[in-house]
């Protein structure tokens, strides 16, 4: 099978499939564009423009690489538990982005993708300060290690923000990390009452 054959195309009709048959054509599609996902990026220069653009349907795999890579960083290492992870994320990502229920921004030096988040936007109950029922939540920041304090994340935070803000959401909330916090709080991020239990 020539490389053309074997080449997988995402468009409208791939979502009326059933889920494992969506699961497996994502699957194909991040097998032959990721490979990184079960290894380290390789190291490059970082003397390259960086551009900030929205995420498409092709770009599924860059986007879980930054899930891995970000829950690496937090200690995560079980590769069996990041390889369960990113086999339920493929055809959840692939459905969220194609119904708009998550909106993803990449940072993009060259041809490689060295950083990114999303937005998801989620049904929430209205608040009397908001009378829209939906809820905006930024995840999944992740910046290449090479590529870290050159602003890059904050160029990308500012992006999302101010998509949120033209979006008409009232605030948008995240879960920041030791290493992202000060980021976060620079940008003017504040500590909620939220808690949580681990069950």
């Amino acid at each position: 099978m020539t490389e053309a054959e074997n080449e997988v195309h995402l468009d409208a009709s791939t979502f009326q499939r059933p889920l494992e048959q969506l699961a497996e054509v994502l699957a194909q599609k991040v097998k032959r564009e990721a490979p990184q996902l079960l290894s380290a990026p390789p190291f490059v220069a970082v003397d390259l423009h960086v551009l900030i653009r929205q995420a498409t349907l092709d770009d599924i795999p860059a986007l879980l690489r930054h899930r891995r890579g970000m829950y690496e960083d937090m200690g995560y290492n079980d590769r069996e538990q990041l390889r369960a992870m990113i086999s339920t994320c493929t055809p959840y990502l692939a459905m969220a982005l194609a119904n708009g229920t998550l909106h993803g921004w990449l940072a993009q030096a060259g041809d490689r993708v060295v950083a990114g988040g999303f937005v998801l936007i989620s049904p929430w109950p209205s608040h009397p300060y908001d009378g829209k029922c939906r809820r905006a939540t930024i995840l999944n920041m992740y910046t290449d290690p090479e590529f870290r304090r050159q602003g890059i994340a904050r160029r990308l935070m500012q992006t999302m923000i101010d998509w949120c803000r033209k979006a008409g959401f009232v605030h948008v909330d995240l879960h920041a990390s030791d290493k992202g916090r000060p980021l976060y709080e620079s940008l003017g991020f504040k500590s909620t009452n939220e808690m949580r239990l681990k069950l």
